[in-house]
């Protein structure tokens, strides 16, 4: 019972001083500030958070149809925006559209559009454009991201203007697509003669927050 007793008190005794060497108390101490830099830096260096403004906020999209444009809106989409000037490393943009919510003021085009024959809505629901690197340009800023639409994945440069003015982002911005890139359009509507190659994507957005 003795031997115990003594082999125990050597052991706490080692533990104690190993706890007390200069050794850990640096360890411990190059811990707690690492850990608490990398949150402070986290936290001063991140781009903020932009709530999306529906009201003031726009996602349009023109269209050729036999030679004369047509204007169209998505009036359901959902983005999330992180996106300071001077953050542009911490920036980054997600956007998913909801096919069903294009609207073009006429119901019998609106049906063509959705169907398997253009956009196939009831297969591909939704369009999602998403940011891999934000940098700034000449006349304003450049994301590069991919789009996925229609089953099909494409890198796109998005050009767009973007501003912060009195906590509110204000961004607006136009990218042209070829709608073949993406496999819309089959049978007659294959053919570029009745409905155009490409498509510009217009959008204006508000955010506000800036959290």
């Amino acid at each position: 019972m003795c031997f115990y007793l003594k082999l125990y008190y050597r052991i706490s005794m080692l533990c104690f001083r190993f706890l007390r060497s200069s050794f850990v108390k640096q360890f411990c101490l190059f811990f707690f500030v690492f850990v608490s830099t990398s949150s402070y830096v986290a936290d001063v260096f991140s781009a903020p958070s932009w709530q999306l403004d529906r009201k003031a906020s726009q996602l349009a999209f023109v269209a050729v149809q036999s030679g004369l444009d047509v204007e169209g809106l998505f009036e359901e989409y959902q983005a999330s925006i992180n996106f300071h000037p001077d953050e542009l490393a911490t920036s980054h943009i997600r956007v998913v559209v909801e096919i069903a919510s294009l609207s073009t003021q006429s119901i019998d085009r609106d049906r063509v559009i959705k169907s398997a024959a253009f956009l196939d809505g009831a297969s591909y629901p939704q369009a999602l454009f998403e940011t891999s690197e934000i940098i700034k340009s000449s006349d304003g800023y450049q994301a590069a991201g991919t789009l996925s639409l229609h089953g099909v994945t494409k890198g796109i440069i998005l050009p767009f203007k973007a501003q912060i003015v009195s906590n509110k982002l204000l961004a607006s911005g136009v990218v042209t697509v070829s709608r073949l890139d993406f496999n819309i359009g089959s049978g007659q509507w294959l053919a570029t003669n009745i409905v155009g190659e490409e498509v510009r994507i217009i959008f204006s957005i508000e955010g506000i927050g800036g959290q």
